[in-house]
């Protein structure tokens, strides 16, 4: 086991290198600059690289970012906000978007493995057909249209819940925007889920603890649901990541300063030290979660032995 997390964890440091080499060499070669603002001389131009080291070779450069990278400084902001560090734009950002992601990924797998398993147990009768319906309305239908729905309905009609993100009304606020998002999530798991529940209800192994006189409740919870976690794992780990770094049109939508409009600023301003911050959290978090899955199978199932490890 040892073994196996310390291999993992040298391949995704070498991922991560790779993943902001090529983001570096992708921005370095894109036409324009941070220093887009016609009023700026050539004179004043210079100087300014010549402040933020962008006049180096591009492999000193390179090096000096990694370096820094890794010791958690990512530069400060060219443009956005000058000469703030960039680690202090994110935390405000990230602790937001983080907060709703995780609320609708909560929302998404309790309602997506509720309505997955309800159509598996009764895929022979008018459930299936109903619950198959509502996972392809979500998975059809965008997520900014229902957010447009619960603000005008939920929000403006019935004053149920804040129409716009306030830190002042914090969890209230947070709540409409993370169902928005949920629906995605909740379509992709029940439709996920139920295809595997059906397929593991029928194998052998479930047919004879129901000949035994199992509980049926105690062969879904216990036996069948446990094996179908594995392969839902590595539908719903990429979505977590997705869901904590949010998404540019609810955030637009219901006023939150996340990280999606954030990243799309910097992208607009050629803000590369904010872009390749984002993209380098990004990465780790997503490394580290499908690591984190890996691990989870073992304790899901027994049977799965890391790195063909010990018995």
């Amino acid at each position: 086991m040892v073994k196996y997390i310390t291999q993992r964890l040298v391949m995704a440091v070498i991922t991560l290198i790779i993943i902001v080499f090529i983001l570096f060499a992708l921005l370095e070669y894109m036409p324009g600059s941070p220093f887009n603002d016609e009023k700026l001389s050539d004179d004043q131009r210079a100087v300014l690289n010549q402040k933020y080291g962008l006049n180096q070779p591009t492999c000193i450069r390179f090096k000096n970012y990694i370096v820094n990278l890794f010791k958690g400084d990512f530069g400060d902001s060219y443009v956005i906000q000058k000469n703030m560090a960039i680690s202090e734009m994110l935390k405000t950002r990230f602790r937001i978007s983080i907060k709703i992601g995780l609320q609708a990924m909560a929302i998404g797998v309790f309602f997506g493995l509720f309505l997955g398993i309800i159509a598996a147990i009764w895929h022979n009768t008018i459930i299936d057909p109903i619950t198959s319906f509502l996972s392809m309305l979500g998975a059809s239908i965008p997520s900014y249209v229902f957010g447009l729905g619960l603000m005008y309905f939920l929000g403006y009609k019935l004053h149920l819940f804040p129409i716009l993100y306030s830190e002042k009304e914090g969890f209230q606020s947070t709540i409409l925007p993370s169902v928005a998002l949920s629906m995605l999530p909740i379509a992709n798991i029940a439709r996920f889920s139920r295809n595997e529940m059906v397929e593991v209800l029928q194998s052998e192994y479930i047919i004879l603890a129901q000949s035994k006189g199992v509980e049926k409740w105690a062969i879904i919870l216990k036996h069948a649901l446990r094996n179908a976690l594995i392969p839902i794992l590595t539908v719903v780990a990429p979505m977590i990541v997705g869901m904590m770094l949010g998404s540019t049109v609810i955030e637009n939508i219901f006023s939150i300063p996340g990280i999606g409009n954030l990243f799309i600023t910097a992208i607009q301003v050629n803000d590369y030290n904010v872009i390749i911050s984002i993209a380098f959290v990004y990465s780790v978090m997503y490394i580290g979660i499908m690591l984190l899955v890996d691990l989870l199978y073992g304790i899901i199932d027994p049977r799965i032995r890391i790195a063909g490890g010990v018995k």
